[in-house]
């Protein structure tokens, strides 16, 4: 489109240039911008027209249809450590603190410019699996599906801390309406932490629900499920809209659901998940009046769990994970950016270690990874500054 629209300034320029040549000329100029301007709005000249270009490794990219990223590791800001299973991350709504935590039962608050740690907190028993601001940026809650589902929260800056038991215990960081989507193992809730009490603001019964559901922008819930209760791996995709009384059930196929994940993208929700058969990394976009599977792309020699975020700014997913390799070799991770509107990779990187988690901050300027190797504890945090061509 940015080149229609320097043809169209072009012609424009021409037919004012020679607006005292005759109107034959001026005719024709504006003629040929009037047709660029049409078929470049409707679309007809689209990414199999031009642009279209492969990696090294067969993924196919597009680098016509959204800015490229350029990533660049922000000098000092790395930080490795070799305690603590660390296997989430939040970065509060200022963009200045990011919370990390994991099975280890702590929760660790950083300071993301420095990576310095500000307030470290213990959750005894609770085998943490996911961590979230609040909206104020004061408290910081991480979940747990332990025997017990429960919420723990901790005021940042004090001891002051406490548990909510109330049958859910994993959730997604994104907030909606001050409110985090969470996920239990019979149901899926809105729960709202309202100073130091969390609200149960909705609540539907879905115990065949496998993993954190997402909320869509318009508040509508997306979650997977299980076909047939607690056995085999037919997965569907239900999304809910209590607000419209409405609600969709799609089939997405077979696949180990522990290595997929749900992005929330606007009104779209992306389905990343690990084809065993081909050791791809799929991404499918669905969205649309009927709920139905918009685009897909798939990203070659990867295995494992996926991880993923959603980069507004710049209208693209960030997704990432393990790449395949040898049983002898040390594994290695990958970050690639995806337009999953249109199902093309733009960019694609290398990471020398496994990407464990990855989240935006600061209008997507900044991005912060979590890369590890689980058998030997070793981790790093890592922050990107993210521009775009």
């Amino acid at each position: 489109m940015v080149v229609f629209r320097k043809r169209i300034v072009f012609e424009l320029t021409k037919m004012t240039e020679r607006r005292g040549k005759g109107r034959a000329m001026c005719s024709r100029s504006l003629f040929a911008a009037c047709t660029m301007l049409l078929f470049g709005g409707l679309g007809l000249w689209h990414e199999n027209s031009f642009g279209q270009a492969s990696t090294s490794d067969g993924t196919a990219t597009d680098t016509s249809l959204r800015p490229r990223p350029r990533i660049q590791l922000n000098a000092n800001q790395s930080k490795e450590f070799h305690s603590h299973l660390e296997m989430c991350l939040a970065v509060s709504p200022d963009g200045k603190m990011l919370a990390t935590c994991g099975s280890s039962d702590w929760v660790t608050v950083r300071d993301v410019d420095t990576l310095e740690t500000i307030q470290e907190s213990a959750a005894a028993g609770l085998h943490l699996n996911s961590v979230a601001f609040s909206r104020n940026g004061r408290f910081v809650f991480a979940g747990s599906l332990n025997t017990t589902p429960q919420v723990g929260w901790w005021k940042i800056g004090t001891d002051e801390k406490g548990v909510f038991e109330g049958g859910v215990g994993r959730f997604g960081r994104e907030l909606f309406n001050g409110s985090l989507c969470a996920f239990g193992p019979h149901e899926i809730a809105m729960i709202k932490p309202v100073g130091r009490v969390v609200r149960r603001v909705m609540s539907v019964d879905r115990p065949d629900a496998i993993m954190p559901a997402i909320c869509l922008d318009d508040g509508a819930v997306v979650v997977i499920v299980r076909r047939g209760g607690f056995e085999g791996n037919d997965l569907r995709l239900l999304k809910m809209d209590q607000a419209r009384g409405s609600s969709f059930e799609r089939s997405v196929g077979s696949f180990d659901p522990t290595t997929c994940r749900l992005i929330q993208c606007g009104l779209n929700a992306v389905l990343c998940r690990i084809d065993d058969k081909t050791k791809a990394a799929v991404v499918e976009c669905w969205g649309g009046v009927d709920f139905r599977r918009t685009s897909e792309c798939v990203i070659p020699k990867c295995c494992g769990p996926i991880v993923g975020t959603w980069i507004p700014e710049a209208g693209m997913c960030c997704v990432g994970g393990k790449e395949e390799h040898d049983l002898d070799a040390e594994p290695t991770g990958y970050l690639a950016f995806v337009d999953c509107v249109r199902g093309v990779v733009i960019r694609r990187l290398p990471i020398s270690m496994p990407v464990r988690d990855v989240v935006t901050a600061r209008g997507g300027s900044l991005l912060i990874t979590l890369e590890g190797f689980l058998e030997q504890e070793k981790y790093r945090i890592r922050t990107w500054k993210l521009t775009y061509e």
